[in-house]
């Protein structure tokens, strides 16, 4: 149990000898400045705020379960994804609530002294079936935080057979915290807010990154441009929010934002002005400032240095530049033909040689119609920062590679990297699965044996993978005896 005690009460309230031996210290209601022991505390003569637990593992010393404070996430997911999905997730969820606080919002000690409790489902129709069952109605959208109950519904996938994302999971935790801090904001701002932190974003233990817009809207945003419609920053500071939440397909002019229309670019533009606030590196002050003195167009401006006339022209070169390249990614995916695909990525490329998302997708175009050799070569960039994010992707695919070539050897190699970083990684058990069987096809088979039983312990996707998990169980069971089948085989 948590208490936060004042200093002029500690000694009115409190026996000393009832204190526990570990004191975390906090000065002036903010930052945490030390951690003492019971005899190391009575020698401080500064005003503190003392939080003390009365069982330590509450806080997270000691449970693996309760890493972080103020943050709890409940599972509704079958009992199948608990090893492995309802994990990865809440260690996600954990971690991506602290980066958030460190990084951008900063609530003390006391504002968070209610837990946030997420309740994860699978999907989104789930989600919203939990809403409903809990008594609330779930609004259009796709991030659920309930501000009068402090909970958060979150989701794992947007359909049932849609690939695992952390972006269901990690919007209603952003909306928490941009309701914290700015629950009066325009809608514009909040939503803008909102999904820039939370959609494409990376994560670890030590880093949030931010993506950016995706390739649809960087094509919308860009095709305005290309068709000379003047955007301004102001236009959302004037933009009720009966208007910027209406559908995006409603019928009208697209700068149209008197009462009858609807603003069509509102919601990706909204995004736009935070993605360039992010690459600019003025993102963390103009929450800061806009906290502080509100959502106005002169505290962005003051933010920036200039005039919204520059701003203007400084959002309209970005969508030249950074969003041309995104919406390139989205034309090779409209596109039919694979050469119309490859020149689009290769263009992007050659304008931009370290866009580590067009090399990515261009490496899985060559990855997927089997030229290996030309995948891993335009991987080589990314692999030399094994510090980035984007390391992960471009290691797993090149260890793809090596394992189809039968080099099972250096795609083990990489296997093992991927899985030391595999922490928030949803399909880890594919890793595990690699891993023993590159030690099987390099005869080691009490190595391979002891990762096909964490492929079974991890697997969450029974169904879909029944040959891989029946020859993951008769290799364990025999310990080895079977080490010469090809799981291909099945």
């Amino acid at each position: 149990m948590l208490r936060i005690i004042q200093p002029a009460e500690l000694f009115d309230n409190i026996k000393i000898e009832n204190l526990p031996e570990i004191l975390i210290i906090f000065q002036d209601d903010a930052w945490l400045i030390s951690v003492l022991k019971k005899s190391e505390f009575m020698r401080l003569l500064k005003p503190v705020i003392l939080l003390f637990f009365l069982s330590l593992p509450v806080f997270g010393l000691n449970d693996p379960q309760k890493k972080t404070a103020g943050i709890i996430v409940e599972s509704s997911l079958p009992p199948r994804y608990k090893s492995g999905l309802a994990d990865s997730a809440t260690a996600a969820a954990q971690a991506y609530f602290t980066h958030l606080n460190d990084e951008y919002f900063k609530l003390k000690p006391a504002e968070l002294a209610e837990p946030l409790k997420v309740y994860l489902s699978l999907t989104l129709a789930d989600a919203r079936g939990l809403i409903g069952n809990h008594g609330y109605l779930a609004e259009a959208g796709d991030a659920f935080y309930v501000p009068s109950i402090n909970a958060a519904y979150a989701y794992l996938k947007e359909n049932a057979d849609d690939r695992i994302s952390w972006d269901g999971l990690f919007m209603p935790v952003a909306e928490y915290y941009v309701h914290k801090r700015f629950a009066s904001a325009p809608m514009w701002f909040k939503y803008g807010l909102t999904t820039s932190l939370s959609k494409n974003v990376q994560i670890n233990d030590s880093e949030l990154v931010l993506s950016g817009l995706c390739p649809k809207e960087s094509l919308i945003l860009l095709g305005e441009v290309e068709k000379e419609t003047r955007l301004t920053v102001k236009k959302l500071f004037v933009t009720r929010d009966e208007v910027f939440g209406r559908n995006e397909e409603t019928p009208g002019d697209i700068n149209d934002i008197s009462e009858r229309g609807s603003w069509k670019i509102g919601k990706p533009f909204s995004r736009l002005l935070f993605c360039w606030l992010y690459k600019t590196g003025n993102l963390k002050q103009y929450i800061i400032n806009v906290y502080k003195k509100g959502c106005k167009l002169e505290v962005l401006e003051d933010t920036v240095s200039t005039t919204q006339g520059k701003i203007n022209m400084d959002l309209t070169k970005f969508i030249k530049d950074d969003c041309a390249a995104m919406a390139n990614l989205a034309k090779a995916e409209q596109a039919d033909g694979l050469e119309q695909k490859e020149a689009l990525l290769a263009e992007t490329i050659d304008l931009i040689p370290d866009h580590w998302q067009a090399r990515i997708a261009l490496a899985r175009l060559y990855y997927k119609s089997g030229r290996k050799s030309q995948c891993r070569q335009i991987l080589e960039p990314l692999l030399i920062r094994d510090d980035k994010l984007f390391y992960f992707t471009a290691a797993k695919l090149t260890a793809a590679c090596l394992y189809d070539n039968g080099d099972y050897t250096d795609a083990l190699e990489y296997y093992q990297k991927l899985w030391e970083r595999s922490k928030f990684y949803p399909y880890k058990y594919q890793i595990a699965y690699k891993i023993a069987n590159c030690n099987n096809y390099l005869d080691k088979p009490k190595e391979a044996a002891k990762w096909y039983a964490e492929f079974l312990d991890l697997n969450w996707f029974t169904e879909g993978d029944t040959k891989t998990t029946e020859y993951a169980g008769k290799y364990v069971e025999t310990f080895g005896e079977c080490k010469a089948a090809d799981e291909r085989t099945y």
